[in-house]
């Protein structure tokens, strides 16, 4: 008799998350330019960006995404290479 092996993955995740393919600029704090970004994936408290240079982002960062028209303040929680995840605290939907 064969044993079937079972993953048991801990998802932190509160919501569920959607492939994406947005861009966007992020705007750090203290610096005069936006640095341009993909996202990659985006659920209702969190959304995994890709962009070049992602060791020189700060903690924090605002996110802005023209195609959406919003705005999201967010915490970088996970730093993999050229991508970041990020926990968004706030949210402002313009138009």
């Amino acid at each position: 008799m064969q044993k079937e092996t079972v993953f048991i993955f801990d998802e932190r995740r509160a919501t569920d998350r959607e492939p994406v393919d947005m861009l966007a600029e992020g705007v750090v704090p203290n610096l005069n330019e936006s640095i341009s970004c993909k996202l990659l994936d985006m659920s209702d408290s969190g959304v995994k960006v890709e962009l070049l240079n992602a060791d020189i982002i700060p903690d924090k960062i605002k996110l802005y995404i023209p195609e959406m028209d919003s705005l999201m303040e967010c915490k970088i929680v996970r730093r993999n290479g050229r991508e970041l995840g990020l926990h968004i605290e706030n949210r402002v939907q313009f138009g």
